[in-house]
């Protein structure tokens, strides 16, 4: 699980350790105190809404919030695309594999079959590797990551110039701070299709 965009670094669950566990990750943003409050357009990530498989790839919302300091106005906001670094589907001894769509079909690069199933209530995945070996996904794990993320200003002028801090504070600053949330889907079963394998 050592690749780019790994959970375990991210969230230090279990300190400086990591457990090889077949999982399928991505992340979103929140309010510290775990709301969507500045989320434009109101719009929640699809694994927030249980649409984890069936949700769109980056179904993320952007966040915008105004800071207003006496007369003065800021503006800030973080794109999803500064945040969200795919979905993942990791299988030790196998490897791990970015989620791709072409329409409403989701694969990867290796020809893994990627289905959306319902596992008690959750939008699970169900992945089967080109030798047949299939795997189910559906036990929805919740992690702070340790690292925050800041909203950038927006600048107010053109061409850009400088904004200057919130109160004679330097920026980012608590008022622009946001959490990071990871997300797996960790394993519930693995089988071996005897169709094809």
């Amino acid at each position: 699980m050592h690749d780019t965009g790994n959970w375990f670094g991210a969230t230090r669950e279990l300190g400086n350790w990591s457990l090889a566990i077949p999982h399928v990750r991505t992340s979103y943003v929140t309010e510290l105190d775990g709301t969507l409050t500045s989320a434009k357009f109101g719009i929640q990530p699809a694994w927030y809404r249980n649409e984890a498989c069936s949700g769109g790839l980056n179904a993320n919302p952007d966040f915008h919030k105004l800071i207003r300091e006496g007369t003065v106005r800021y503006n800030f906001e973080l794109k999803k695309e500064d945040y969200w670094q795919g979905d993942t589907i990791s299988i030790p001894g196998v490897g791990s594999q970015k989620i791709l769509q072409d329409g409403t079909v989701k694969k990867t690069t290796s020809l893994w079959k990627i289905e959306c199933v319902d596992v008690n209530g959750v939008d699970g995945f169900r992945v089967t590797l080109p030798d047949g070996k299939a795997y189910t996904f559906g036990n929805l794990k919740k992690l702070k990551s340790f690292k925050d993320v800041f909203l950038v200003s927006i600048p107010a002028c053109i061409p850009q110039c400088t904004v200057p801090p919130i109160s004679g504070e330097s920026l980012p600053n608590e008022k622009t701070r946001m959490q990071l949330v990871m997300l797996l889907c960790r394993l519930l079963k693995s089988e071996i299709d005897l169709a094809t394998g």
